[in-house]
């Protein structure tokens, strides 16, 4: 079963297993801004897990 539930960004952590590793303040920026113009609709799911007791990620 599907559950949807609301978590605030702010709660989020970075997975260390992303094959991302470098993210620049102008791309998120950039992100933001097209999701934002096109009235907040996104074409993924962010799809989270809960972490294991560890420090956070910086």
């Amino acid at each position: 079963m599907t559950e949807i539930i609301t978590i605030a960004l702010n709660k989020l952590d970075a997975d260390p297993k992303n094959v991302r590793k470098t993210y620049s303040a102008e791309g998120v920026e950039a992100l933001a801004a097209n999701i934002r113009e096109d009235g907040y609709r996104l074409l993924q799911n962010l799809v989270v897990r809960k972490a294991t007791r560890r420090a956070a990620i910086s």
